[in-house]
């Protein structure tokens, strides 16, 4: 058995921008796109609101609670430091794209079995 140590990528996408109006599902198959065109695949929901998670959190200056409903990505990649770079620099795109002041995204090391 070959165990390896990755790193699993996570982050969520808004189905719909600020003024909620919704995002076309084609931005999101884009993404995927680009993510298995890079990785080799991905796990991500299905962008609706039936299986939409809801993503709340406060803003403490001025006490506002905001919500989202989001879905996730997953992508397990090398832990390497290119990769890294390659999320920093895609979280960047991805606000811009998708009309965001942040977006959620995480990595931490797992064990492949």
């Amino acid at each position: 058995m070959s165990i390896q140590t990755k790193n699993l990528f996570l982050f969520y996408l808004p189905l719909s921008d600020n003024q909620g109006i919704p995002f076309p599902e084609d931005d999101f198959v884009r993404v995927a796109s680009e993510l298995r065109q890079r990785f080799g695949g991905l796990t991500r929901m299905r962008p609706t609101q039936e299986v939409a998670w809801l993503g709340e959190w406060l803003e403490t200056a001025t006490r506002t609670l905001y919500r989202d409903e989001v879905i996730p990505y997953q992508i397990l990649a090398d832990a390497t430091d290119e990769n890294e770079a390659f999320f920093v620099e895609f979280k960047s795109t991805l606000k811009t794209r998708f009309r965001q002041e942040e977006i959620f995204m995480i990595s931490f090391p797992v064990t492949v079995y």
